[in-house]
């Protein structure tokens, strides 16, 4: 479905890329399958689909988070002990710190390249890195890795610049973002896109190159509309909002056991620090819309009760 979804028009890409992500859900389900014998020659396959999608589009960030909800729900379903996650999480964390590392000068070389040569072009960044031959060590590319992953700049960033430099927004971008989360893109062509470059930049007074995304993340946001009160008064009305979310859900898993396997899907976008407040607001809603159907279909037309 990724790979055809530029064939679509840009009111359905959404909704093709949810259920795209579906699949990942399934393996969820697969792990809850005790008398399936070949469920992890599929999660093995599924994982190598996710692992072609971020060396295919140069994103990893996905591919870290799903990683990150497969060892929570499986360690979980399968109670592993301290042992054990530690023996997973461990080559996890090396992991993300490796493709953080090798990410840069893979995209650099990566253009033009197929799949299968981008797979052996980034197995040979990592491994000169796991041998000691790259940049792993080297205290500027520490620093560097330390900056990127760190949401703390962007927001004194934006501290230092609003509003010496540019008013508060006052609620703009908020009242945007619910806009654009409730109006589908074919009644409103010009509603915001992710990627977070108008905003940083306005907000910021930083420019960024046009092949790099970085977003405000909620808490820039807050501050950037609010201020420092308003925007501790607006960060526990959206933490009290996503209570009430999961409240619901635990609540309505009684009725649809399954709710409790699409969490990460619908969450996918709310655990990221980074991201602005309107792709979060965004995915959640039509996630939910996307979950609700696949369940009421499931239940009405298959017989199947997800």
């Amino acid at each position: 479905l990724e790979l055809s979804i530029d064939f679509f028009p840009n009111s359905l890409r959404f909704f093709i890329y949810l259920i795209g992500l579906m699949r990942y859900t399934g393996v969820f389900f697969l792990a809850l399958n005790k008398q399936r014998k070949n469920k992890w020659l599929i999660f093995i396959i599924i994982i190598t689909t996710l692992l072609a999608d971020a060396l295919r589009n140069a994103v990893f960030h996905e591919l870290i988070l799903w990683m990150m909800f497969l060892f929570i729900y499986i360690a979980f379903l399968y109670r592993f002990k301290n042992k054990h996650k530690l023996a997973i999480i461990i080559p996890l964390i090396l992991s993300v710190v490796i493709i953080q590392t090798v990410k840069f000068f893979y995209r650099q070389e990566a253009g033009g390249l197929s799949t299968i040569d981008k797979a052996e072009l980034f197995t040979e960044l990592a491994q000169k890195e796991l041998l000691g031959e790259g940049y792993l060590l080297q205290e500027n590319n520490i620093d560097a890795a330390i900056t990127r992953i760190n949401q703390g700049w962007i927001v004194a960033r934006i501290m230092h610049h609003i509003p010496r430099y540019e008013p508060f927004a006052r609620g703009e971008t908020i009242i945007t973002g619910i806009r654009a989360s409730l109006i589908p893109r074919f009644l409103d062509p010009n509603k915001p896109t992710a990627g977070g470059r108008e905003y940083f930049t306005r907000f910021t007074g930083k420019l960024i190159s046009d092949d790099t995304s970085m977003g405000l993340s909620p808490l820039g946001e807050a501050y950037a509309n609010f201020g420092i009160e308003g925007g501790i008064f607006f960060m526990f009305i959206l933490g009290f909002l996503y209570n009430l979310i999961l409240s619901y859900i635990i609540k309505l898993s009684e009725k649809y056991p399954s709710l409790i396997l699409w969490l990460p899907l619908l969450f996918l976008q709310v655990v990221k620090a980074e991201t602005d407040f309107v792709v979060v607001l965004n995915h959640l809603i039509k996630a939910s819309i996307v979950v609700g159907l696949i369940i009421f279909s499931f239940r009405k037309f298959l017989n199947i009760k997800l």
